[in-house]
């Protein structure tokens, strides 16, 4: 007795030759498995043709300069002894931003500094700055800037600065039944 068995698959079907042909394509099953491996390999190897630019940015942070000069007063100079320099100082305040040092220049009508009175009569005065209230003075002459002094504040909440008007006796006395004498004192400040 001779049994026969029936294969119904595609391949029963088809030739030896046929059969070798299908090998060399991929089953659906085998083509999905090939994609994954390209695409978890694809994603460490990088690209055989690889293009990048950049550019650089230079960042500046810039400040706007400005001086102040607030709270100076006028000065009522009255002498306290004879023989003594007759003295007057006043409190104010310089302030700024955007640079740390300054220069100060006082200045007069005429130089040296001088008061005058009615009838033209001239008394020569000195004057001295304090920056920073420290007791640190420097003589200043008229128009003639005093540079190097350090911005302390940038606003003006508090005075941190002096200037002191001093008239020596010898020009006071000879003058003293002859007043008063009268001056403008300006006062020029300039960031370095």
């Amino acid at each position: 007795m001779i049994f026969f068995a029936l294969d119904f698959s595609t391949e029963a079907f088809l030739s030896f030759n046929a059969r070798k042909y299908l090998m060399k394509f991929p089953t659906p099953k085998t083509l999905i498995s090939a994609i994954s491996l390209s695409v978890t390999l694809g994603s460490s190897i990088p690209a055989l043709s690889q293009v990048t630019d950049s550019a650089q940015s230079m960042i500046t942070l810039s400040f706007v300069e400005s001086i102040v000069i607030d709270n100076v007063n006028d000065l009522n100079i009255t002498p306290t002894g004879a023989n003594s320099p007759a003295t007057g100082l006043d409190l104010f305040c310089v302030a700024g931003s955007g640079f740390p040092t300054f220069s100060i220049t006082f200045g007069s009508a005429s130089m040296p500094f001088e008061l005058s009175n009615a009838n033209a009569d001239t008394i020569n005065y000195d004057v001295f700055f304090d920056n920073g209230l420290s007791g640190t003075i420097t003589q200043a002459f008229a128009g003639v800037a005093i540079p190097g002094q350090m911005i302390l504040n940038s606003d003006c909440t508090a005075d941190n600065a002096a200037f002191e008007v001093s008239i020596p006796a010898s020009e006071w006395q000879p003058v003293q039944n002859q007043g008063p004498f009268i001056g403008n004192l300006s006062i020029l400040v300039a960031s370095e």
